[in-house]
């Protein structure tokens, strides 16, 4: 399915389940008025803005409401968007190196083949579950709605110390040198990612697809890795759970 036209069915379909944040209100004229204007927003209304390319490198957007706001392509290289509100946005393809996420509350957001080198995502909640309240069994689209979408992003040593992260699709993401510290990728797909030198300590990686993953000097001490198979993941100077190097490299 077109991604949009996924997105919008997932709008419909959590609006319909009655929660309280609604999509498909249009963004505070004034608020937006004043982000053109000035390249800062922090706690504005900008919910379901529409704004393709836009070019805001250093934005302040702390606070700001982006809740299903479609900014593909968007330049945001060292905005702020600290404790940010941005479930179901669109950020397919947006340029947030460097970006201060921090405890943003990112649920939903597409992010495929966007670029957070070096952003701090510390404390964000990506979490894939939207706490829905669906009966099983769950339609297709409400099974949809279960993972989200960050296929080929770039996390490359990105600060994601604590972030949730369960469910989500990360196939070939670049997070080499990564921070994961203590984060929560439980039942997350990472099918041809590049964890190169990432720092998985105490992470909680249950149930987690490494399939042909590179895991080349990532350190995984206390991680979790209950239900995990790394027999087709790429190992070569990997710690173990229990703080043992593993030299014997696959390729």
């Amino acid at each position: 399915m077109h991604r949009p036209m996924a997105a919008a069915l997932a709008v419909a379909a959590l609006a319909m389940a009655g929660f309280a944040a609604s999509v498909s209100r249009a963004a505070d004229a004034g608020d937006v008025e004043r982000l053109l204007a000035t390249g800062h927003c922090p706690g504005c209304d900008l919910g379901a803005f529409v704004m393709r390319s836009v070019d805001l490198p250093g934005a302040d957007l702390a606070g700001a409401d982006l809740t299903g706001a479609i900014l593909i392509d968007a330049a945001l290289p060292g905005a702020s968007l600290v404790g940010a509100v941005l479930p179901l946005a669109i950020l397919a393809g947006a340029n947030l190196r460097d970006a201060d996420l921090r405890s943003a509350v990112m649920i939903g957001v597409d992010l495929g083949g966007a670029r957070l080198a070096g952003a701090n995502l510390s404390g964000a909640n990506l979490d894939s579950y939207l706490n829905r309240p669906f009966e099983e069994p769950m339609t297709a689209l409400q099974n949809a709605l279960t993972h989200w979408y960050v296929a080929s992003a770039v996390l490359s040593h990105a600060d994601l110390r604590g972030a949730i992260l369960r469910g989500t699709n990360l196939t070939a993401a670049a997070m080499a040198g990564a921070d994961l510290t203590g984060a929560d990728l439980s039942g997350a797909i990472l099918r041809d990612a590049n964890l190169t030198g990432a720092v998985l300590v105490d992470a909680n990686l249950a149930g987690v697809d490494f399939t042909q993953a590179t895991l080349r000097d990532a350190d995984l001490t206390g991680a979790d890795l209950t239900g995990v198979d790394l027999a087709a993941a790429i190992l070569c100077g990997t710690r173990t759970p229990d703080g043992v190097r593993n030299d014997d490299c696959r390729f």
